[in-house]
């Protein structure tokens, strides 16, 4: 057997402590000596065979009792042919002298694979990224091992596959193979994940009971064959490994992945994150390290075009594998004003009090630029933009304007583009209250500007602020980091007046690329004694023409609202989205406790106000009777605090 190695077994009752010793005794080597230290008897040597403990041979030495000065015999290779006999009736998988068995795993080697969850996600996005991918018509097959079914979803940001209660098949080839399987529940449904072969008998089996359930699945010496991954609901799978012995066979190649391929005009070529695999004919795949491989390249940065780069191992020139770069030029260009940062909304500033001067932070200019028919998006750096900043001294809508040099653009070509701020004078505080409007026809256009105008007066926290909003939809997420607080919407209906945005956890932030999570609410508000009144909020993420991204029974969150604060209050509002429409991140000691005594002193409330009009249940309009008893269900099932001393304006 080819590089066959041997290893030590008990034939007999004869125990070493480092090896088992065969009881095999060759007739023809028999001679006396004497043993040392002497009393000068002499003993007749019985020789053994015994293996050695490299496991590829064998040797002879003296088995009488006590000590003897005999030689020890020259080891010889082990052999497995009785009296000349061929393979076929002679060899039983022991030595013929010293019995020893043999290691089949030398002639084999133990391939393990496993899922990379991000580099799926890169590949099924044609590029690197950060944004969740559902795997399309057909199915995706990863590294020729496992097949993933139309539907699941790769989420790089969490490093997993959730499965959306789809299968997965695995294909496995070895004479022994195992598989590993870890995970959590992704649902609030409870289920199990069983693993199944194409004859339907059950290998194992895990059961989720909710939304992280861990589950785990570990199987050892299971025969060749397709195994499926039965989803009776959906699990985010973080590790998906499997084990194959397989025969042993001489390396083929190489195969080399870059995780970045794609450069802008002036970027230094950096082979950096570049995978290279040494390739065995049996699927054994060995990953090398950067001194095992040179990287030849002549990417020109200033120039735009498509260049190849050569891979070559050191060991066997022979062994090179060659991946394509592509520098580009800018075509066009799309803004943005918000991103995530330390998992917190920033914005562009878009309003300032007279006289303060305006900054162009986080202003977020993404530029396409088209190769040999690839395209591509940047994140454009300051470096490649002109801003123009407008004079703040004086009250009015000033512009911001930008430009893309032309060093960067395709051809020298003109890309420019604009934004309005908003610059108003600090208004007075009257009665512990400030107002502004918000509009066509107010002070503000957008309630992002009226937000960042306050926030640049810097009002005492105490100061009621007050926002009032005319009828309409504002398009726009707002992150309200301001005390005391109130929106009021200004229409005859409460959905008249909508704020409005569409976002959903899991999408990619346009600035830093982070994945939103469940700060994806249109309205994010930290500011304490928060209040809103007569308005709408809404996500309208359109899940239906994307229910081949969100699919499943547990699509991503699109959150209306999202509430870090304390003492918020919500009065006559709609609030519109898609699972945990509203979020309270805001906990402390007491709070469930203290639930009663806002649901109490709501009703009490409501008596007195009804006994000291002298109608005690009577009311002035049609539904007003349901609004106090809506006041105390939405403290009963958001649990925030009410304040006594509260009026809308």
């Amino acid at each position: 057997m080819k590089n066959s190695k041997w290893i030590k077994t008990l034939l007999s009752t004869v125990v070493c402590a480092s090896m088992a010793t065969a009881v095999v005794t060759s007739s023809a080597c028999k001679e006396t000596t004497k043993k040392p230290g002497g009393d000068g008897s002499t003993h007749t040597h019985n020789y053994t065979w015994v293996a050695d403990e490299d496991g590829k041979n064998c040797h002879q030495e003296c088995n009488a009792d006590g000590e003897c000065d005999a030689k020890v015999k020259p080891s010889q290779a082990h052999v497995d042919l009785k009296n000349n006999a061929t393979q076929a009736d002679g060899a039983d998988g022991k030595c013929d002298n010293c019995g020893a068995t043999v290691q089949q795993g030398d002639e084999y080697d133990i391939i393990k694979t496993s899922v990379d969850f991000k580099a799926a996600a890169n590949e099924l996005a044609g590029a690197e990224t950060t944004a969740n991918q559902t795997v399309g018509s057909g199915g995706y097959t990863y590294g020729g091992k496992f097949y993933f079914s139309e539907g699941g979803r790769f989420e790089p940001g969490k490093s997993c596959i959730n499965t959306q209660k789809r299968d997965i098949r695995i294909t496995l080839g070895g004479i022994e193979n195992s598989i590993k399987i870890v995970g959590q529940g992704a649902s609030g449904t409870a289920g199990d994940v069983v693993l199944k072969d194409a004859n339907d008998k059950e290998w194992g089996k895990a059961t989720s009971t909710g939304n992280g359930t861990p589950i785990s699945i570990a199987v050892e010496n299971l025969p060749a064959g397709v195994y499926t991954l039965v989803s009776g609901t959906s699990v985010r799978i973080s590790e998906l490994s499997i084990s194959e012995k397989l025969e042993k066979s001489e390396a083929a190649g190489i195969s080399v992945t870059a995780s970045k391929v794609d450069f802008l005009k002036g970027e230094d070529f950096s082979a950096a994150g570049l995978t290279v695999i040494l390739n065995y004919e049996n699927g054994r795949k060995d990953t090398l390290s950067a001194s095992d491989y040179t990287v030849t390249q002549s990417v020109d940065k200033n120039t735009a075009g498509k260049y190849t780069v050569t891979v070559k191992y050191k060991a066997n020139e022979n062994f090179t594998d060659t991946y394509d770069v592509y520098v580009y030029t800018i075509d066009s260009i799309e803004m943005h004003t918000i991103g995530y940062l330390n998992k917190k909304q920033v914005t562009l500033q878009q309003a300032t009090v007279t006289g303060t001067a305006v900054t162009a932070d986080y202003l977020t200019v993404k530029g396409k630029g088209t190769v040999e028919g690839r395209s591509c998006t940047f994140n454009l750096p300051a470096s490649a933009l002109e801003v123009t900043l407008p004079d703040v001294s004086s009250e009015g809508e000033k512009t911001v304007n930008y430009s893309v040099k032309t060093d960067y653009t395709t051809d020298g070509k003109t890309l420019n583009g604009s934004y309005k701020v908003a610059v108003k004078s600090k208004k007075t505080v009257a009665d512990n209250k400030v107002e502004v409007t918000v509009g066509e026809t107010g002070d503000f256009k957008t309630l992002t500007q009226a937000v960042q105008y306050l926030k640049a007066c810097n009002y005492e926290s105490k100061v009621n602020k007050v926002i009032k909003l005319q009828a309409g939809t504002y398009t726009e997420k707002v992150w309200l980091d301001i005390d005391n607080v109130t929106l009021v919407g200004g229409g005859e209906n409460i959905d008249d007046t909508i704020l409005t945005y569409s976002l959903v956890e899991g999408d990619a932030d346009a600035l830093s690329g982070s994945l939103w999570g469940l700060d994806c609410a249109t309205l994010h508000v930290t500011g304490t004694n928060f209040k809103a009144y007569n308005l709408a909020i809404r996500n309208d993420f359109d899940y239906i023409n994307n229910a081949n991204k969100y699919s499943g029974n547990q699509a991503a969150q699109g959150l209306a609202l999202t509430l870090d604060t304390d003492g918020a209050v919500l009065f006559k509002c709609h609030l519109y989205g898609n699972q945990d429409t509203r979020r309270e991140q805001m906990e402390r000691p007491g709070q469930r406790e203290q639930l009663g005594q806002m649901e109490r002193r709501a009703q009490r409330e409501q008596m007195e106000r009804q006994a000291q009009r002298g109608r005690r249940e009577q009311m002035e309009r049609p539904g007003q009777r349901e609004q106090p008893d809506l006041l105390v269900s939405l403290a009963r099932e958001q649990l925030f605090h009410l304040h006594p001393g509260f009026r809308f304006p």
